[in-house]
C-alpha cells in the first residue's frame, strides 16, 4: 500500500511454519490469533477451513485471482491516463475537463469515478449530471469544487475565506496583498501590456480600493464610448467563472479604474491635458 512492506505476504501460514521448523527459527504467537472475536480470525478459523474442504485449491485460486485483478488494474490505469491526455488540461492546481472530448468516451462516467474519487467526491449522480447542466452549477467535496463552466468542468481546491477589500493609502505604499502592485511616475507612455496601465494621476483620489467585482458594477472600457457592465465584459471576453471569481478591481472614489490585468477605465486615461502620468503595474 506504499507505506508498509509485507515480505511474507506471498506465502501461506503452513509454508512459513514449515520453513521456521526446518530451520530452527522460533516465533512468537499472537494470542489474539486464537480468538474468533475478530472478523479476520472468524474467517481463518471457521470459514476458510470449510471452504478448503469443498475446494482444496481455494487459496491458490484466490491468489491467482488477486494477480489477475492486479493486471486488470494496470490496464485500467493505462486507460485512465489515455482519458486524461485526451480530456484534461492541468494548470497549477486546477484541472479542466473538456466536456465535448469527454462525451466521445462511451463510458466517461467510469473514468470520472476513477479520477474524482481520490478528491473525496461521492455524489456521483450529481457529478454525471453536471455535463448537461448550465454554467455555474457545481458539486463540492470536503476540500474540492467541481464547477460547470460552458463546455468545461473545472476542478479546483476550496480556499479559505479571505478579505475582499484592501485600501491603498498612497502611491508610495508597497502593495503585496492581495496582489503585488506598484506605482511610479513616468514622463512618457511605453511598454504597454495587460499587466500595466497609465493613468492621469490628478484624476485619482486616494485611498484607492482593491476589491472583488460585484453584480451591477459599471465601467467605461478604455477605447470605447459609453458604459458596460463588468459582467457583460466578462461574458464578451469569454472569461471563465473561476477566473471571474479570482478577478480584482482597482477603484478610486467608487469609480472603477482598472479591471486588474484586463482593461482600464477610459475616464482615467492620459490626455493632452495630463500633467502627471502614473504607471500602475501588476507584478507577476
Amino acid at each position: 500500500n506504499n507505506k508498509v512492506i509485507r515480505p511474507l505476504l506471498p506465502f501461506s501460514r503452513e509454508q512459513i511454519e514449515q520453513y521456521a521448523l526446518k530451520n530452527g527459527i522460533q516465533w512468537r504467537e499472537d494470542a489474539s490469533n486464537k480468538t474468533t472475536k475478530y472478523l479476520r480470525n472468524k474467517f481463518r478459523h471457521d470459514v476458510i477451513p470449510k471452504l478448503k474442504e469443498i475446494q482444496p485449491e481455494l487459496l491458490f485460486n484466490f491468489k491467482q485471482t488477486i494477480n489477475h485483478l492486479k493486471e486488470s488494474q494496470s490496464i485500467i490505469l493505462d486507460a485512465v491516463q489515455h482519458f486524461k491526455n485526451k480530456v484534461i488540461i492541468e494548470k497549477e492546481d486546477v484541472l479542466y475537463f473538456d466536456c465535448n472530448a469527454m462525451m466521445q468516451f462511451s463510458n466517461f462516467q467510469n473514468y470520472l469515478y476513477q479520477i474524482l474519487s481520490s478528491y473525496g467526491f461521492s455524489a456521483w449522480d450529481d457529478i454525471y449530471g453536471l455535463i448537461e447542466k448550465q454554467s455555474g452549477k457545481q458539486v463540492v467535496s470536503e476540500n474540492y469544487v467541481l464547477l460547470k463552466d460552458r463546455n468545461t468542468l473545472i476542478l479546483f481546491p476550496k480556499k479559505p475565506p479571505r478579505q475582499d477589500k484592501f485600501l491603498i493609502q498612497s502611491k508610495s505604499e508597497i502593495v503585496k496583498i492581495p496582489l503585488n502592485i506598484s506605482f511610479c511616475n513616468i514622463d512618457n507612455i511605453n511598454n504597454t501590456s495587460s499587466n500595466c496601465i497609465f493613468v492621469d494621476e490628478d484624476k485619482l483620489k486616494f485611498p484607492l480600493i482593491i476589491r472583488k467585482w460585484t453584480v451591477g458594477d459599471l465601467f467605461f472600457p478604455f477605447g470605447m464610448k459609453g458604459t458596460k457592465k463588468v459582467s457583460k465584459f466578462f461574458k464578451d471576453e469569454k472569461i471563465s467563472i473561476l477566473d471571474k471569481n479570482n478577478t480584482w478591481i482597482l477603484c478610486s472614489d467608487n469609480q472603477i479604474v482598472w479591471i486588474i490585468g484586463m482593461r482600464m477605465d477610459d475616464r482615467f486615461k492620459v490626455t493632452n491635458e495630463t500633467r502627471t502620468i502614473l504607471k500602475i503595474t501588476l507584478n507577476t
